[in-house]
């Protein structure tokens, strides 16, 4: 399957975790850079997870990649009827 950015999952991805406020939740704000990265997550993650059921049953998966020192988390939703991933959210944490 093929992943692809709908406008809804790039704006819930700034909109909730571009902000200070992801310092309180251990989180590192993200940035135009890491949509960049979306790619090399995609071609050569480190590790790939179920990560909950979404909306009308759709399954979602979590995907991450280590980079300079922290790990992006890119979460997809399955769309079977498009045969794609769609970017539900992004989000970064320190490499521990």
């Amino acid at each position: 399957m093929m992943p692809y950015l709908e406008a809804d999952g790039i704006r819930h991805a700034h909109k909730r975790h571009s902000g200070r406020n992801e310092l309180l939740h251990g989180q590192i704000p993200i940035v135009k850079q890491d949509f960049l990265s979306l790619r090399l997550v995609m071609n050569d993650p480190d590790s790939i997870s179920l990560a909950s059921v979404g909306r009308f049953g759709a399954v979602r998966v979590e995907v991450s990649k280590n980079v300079l020192g922290y790990t992006l988390y890119c979460v997809f939703e399955v769309r079977r009827g498009k045969k794609k991933l769609a970017l539900v959210t992004l989000y970064k944490r320190r490499t521990r």
